[in-house]
């Protein structure tokens, strides 16, 4: 059976709403692989968590200070293939986009938030982003149509935060 990932009202998903591995790893269990890259002109570290079994994805991203060992900012998004509104409504991978928004726009109604958005495109497809709750919803085109590709839902960034090393992560996240 698989996972249902439901929106949070402001932030996240299946109710975590802060950077949390603890609460990451007891609301989804281990992740099944773990990438970690690092960006080459600067000192960032990526490190994406990947739930094959679930379509699940984690990307937690950490910013330095330029040629510094300090941590400016993090923040981690949550990538899923089929999101749940509510209870019953759902936007997933391959559906139109304008099917999508029509149903982000009820869900905004029933919210009482404002249905306001950024908008991206390019040759082969785009993205919209919302502020509240945090999500952006990338699509490719095909002809004239639009099909939602990948849905990222994010937590808040967090200033100068304490962020365990690269070990202790991997210690956290990883079964033994």
């Amino acid at each position: 059976m698989e996972n249902k990932y439901i929106l949070n009202d402001k932030f996240g998903i299946n109710g975590i709403e802060k950077i949390s591995f603890t609460e990451i790893i007891n609301t989804f269990s281990y992740p099944d692989s773990i990438e970690i890259s690092k960006d080459r002109g600067s000192k960032d570290l990526i490190v994406t968590f990947y739930y094959d079994s679930d379509n699940l994805g984690i990307v937690y991203f950490i910013n330095y200070y330029l040629k510094s060992k300090i941590v400016e900012i993090h923040y981690l998004s949550f990538i899923v293939k089929k999101l749940y509104l509510n209870d019953k409504e759902y936007i997933k991978n391959g559906q139109d986009i304008r099917k999508v928004l029509t149903k982000i726009r009820k869900y905004f109604k029933k919210k009482n938030k404002k249905f306001e958005f950024e908008y991206e495109e390019h040759m082969f497809g785009g993205s919209y982003t919302f502020d509240d709750p945090s999500m952006t919803l990338y699509f490719d085109k095909e002809d004239d149509k639009k099909y939602l590709d990948d849905i990222y839902v994010g937590l808040p960034y967090e200033d100068y935060p304490e962020v365990l090393s690269v070990g202790e992560l991997l210690d956290l996240v990883k079964p033994y």
